[in-house]
């Protein structure tokens, strides 16, 4: 059951290099319309926000302020990580990351990632030894073709909609050099239909 699951998977220190979907504390798409109406993508109406832009400057600085603000304001003194993470969704992205009509694992991972770079380059300068996070998982699971830099953390689900195999993803990003780590979902809402 979940508590042997949760007794034998949890490791001590899981919050100082946790990752979660954090993009919505730093740059939820209202937010970031409100600032700027070109750093979101749109919805078909062509009116109704969808998703931030990752690769927009008014995203970038949202999330090195809140970077920044994450480990100024650490009450326990042991945070190593602050993640930058997209959200979790299946039809969130923006319409113009589709290839050939279907929404691209490594396209998406690459935008994730490279905001993710961006954090980690900050960090090496402003807060030596931290690591930004990032998961990899849902359509934005696959190894992106991109570098990464030293202290970027993934954290690697089982729970993936890319075209890589879990063994792959984990190659993959140790192959880049990064910290990796492993997350194992106990269940997700689409495995209760089994």
């Amino acid at each position: 059951d979940r508590d042997d699951w949760w007794a034998r998977n949890r490791l001590d220190g899981w919050d100082q290099y946790f990752a979660f979907h954090s993009w919505s504390s730093f740059a939820s798409r209202l937010d970031v319309y409100a600032e700027d109406p070109t750093a979101v993508c749109y919805k078909p109406d062509g009116v109704t926000p969808h998703q931030v832009l990752p690769y927009h400057q008014v995203v970038i600085d949202r999330a090195l302020a809140y970077a920044r603000d994450w480990f100024d304001n650490d009450p326990t003194g042991r945070r190593m990580a602050v993640s930058i993470s997209p959200p979790d969704g299946n039809k969130i992205w923006c319409d113009e990351w589709r290839v050939n009509g279907s929404y691209d694992s490594t396209t998406i991972s690459n935008y994730a990632f490279e905001l993710t770079n961006v954090v980690a380059r900050m960090l090496q300068v402003e807060y030596p030894g931290k690591y930004a996070s990032v998961l990899s998982y849902s359509n934005y699971s696959n190894v992106p073709t991109i570098d990464l830099e030293p202290n970027v953390y993934v954290q690697i689900t089982n729970f993936a909609r890319g075209s890589q195999t879990r063994e792959e993803r984990v190659a993959g990003f140790l192959n880049k050099g990064v910290f990796t780590g492993y997350y194992d979902y106990f269940d997700v809402w689409p495995w209760w239909q089994d």
